[in-house]
């Protein structure tokens, strides 16, 4: 897209970006009070250089996040090991918004070598975190995933992960899974009560086994669960998380759960992930619905995640996919509509 084009575009959908911003959710749980997440939010994920550190995507980095800034995005979703946080923590004090406008998301882990989980490791992540975007705290920090040898494969056992927390070390006897979870979140409400270098925390990836061993140890409920939600992977998926010791739960019954306890339901990969979104977004079926609200697949399949309450942060580097990003709410799905998508694995 030519400069011209960019800022033509940029100037058209102030009212668009006006009402994406009053879509919210008001975080409960562990938060502190009035911490209000916006629906839309702006992934920064592997599909755009991140999961590495270099320079080059921390410039992607800062390219799209002031794109979307200067559009009326305010949300930003990140982790530790993307490896683009610099470069988003650029872009914000270049766009001139005071830092309280704009929310700023990360996660701590995955688990592995270079992300571990442990109570140690959770509060040095944290303190990395903030530093990367070159800020005081961020506005929420989950836990990336719920096991320490990280989400490229599933199965265990895993060569030893060098954590000082001897539940979160593979290798040693004293390893355990649910107790290494318990010490990582622990080591977050500690970094939100006390260190006060974030405002809410919550975590990614988790069913409802994993958030009842917090309910059931008397700590503070997470106020966000970050987790896979499209229209292939929709109510009826089965499991839900990838590692999940509850294998006949589905993503309509982990939802249900997490609203139950007041805990936010936050979608990421809407269309599918990089391998997926060109099958959904190219699905004949979505085009009459699509056509009906002179709209694009892309954000029917936006409106129906956010008519379920469920935020979304699809990733964008261009200015045109993040304006249709940022406006799913000019408009509203039919509840024939929303089955369609609600069905979409039955042919």
């Amino acid at each position: 897209m030519l400069l011209g084009q960019a800022i033509a575009l940029l100037a058209t959908t102030a009212c668009a970006a006006t009402a994406s911003a009053s879509s919210s959710v008001v975080l409960q749980n562990a938060a502190d009070p009035n911490v209000v997440m916006p629906a839309a939010g702006l992934g920064t994920g592997c599909a755009i250089g991140g999961c590495h550190i270099s320079p080059g995507s921390d410039m992607v980095a800062l390219n799209m996040t002031k794109t979307w800034l200067a559009m009326g995005g305010r949300r930003i979703d990140a982790a530790d090991s993307y490896g683009c946080e610099p470069g988003i923590g650029v872009a914000v004090k270049q766009s001139g918004l005071d830092r309280s406008l704009v929310f700023l998301e990360s996660k701590t882990g995955p688990g592995g070598l270079a992300w571990p989980l442990g109570y140690n490791e959770t509060i040095d992540q944290a303190k990395q975190i903030v530093s990367n975007y070159s800020t005081t705290h961020v506005d929420l920090l989950l836990i990336h995933w719920p096991v320490n040898y990280g989400p490229c494969k599933y199965g265990g056992p895993k060569p030893s992960i060098p954590t000082t927390d001897p539940l979160c070390d593979t290798a040693l006897p004293t390893y355990d899974e649910k107790g290494c979870r318990l010490s990582t979140w622990k080591a977050m409400v500690h970094v939100w009560q006390s260190l006060k270098l974030t405002r809410a925390i919550g975590v990614s990836n988790f069913n409802t086994s994993h958030i009842n061993e917090i309910k059931e140890a008397g700590m503070p409920m997470p106020s966000v669960n970050q987790v896979e939600f499209n229209p292939s992977h929709n109510l009826d998926a089965k499991p839900c998380t990838p590692h999940s010791g509850n294998v006949g739960e589905t993503c309509g019954d982990l939802l249900a759960y997490c609203n139950e306890h007041k805990i936010v339901f936050n979608g990421y990969s809407p269309y599918g992930g990089a391998h997926g979104a060109g099958k959904t977004l190219g699905d004949p079926r979505l085009q009459p619905i699509a056509a009906h609200h002179n709209v694009s697949a892309a954000q029917v399949v936006l409106a129906w995640q956010w008519a379920k309450g469920i935020p979304t942060n699809p990733e964008a580097t261009s200015p045109a996919y993040q304006h249709e990003n940022l406006d799913i709410t000019s408009f509203s799905l039919t509840a024939a509509e929303i089955a369609v998508l609600d069905n979409w694995n039955k042919k």
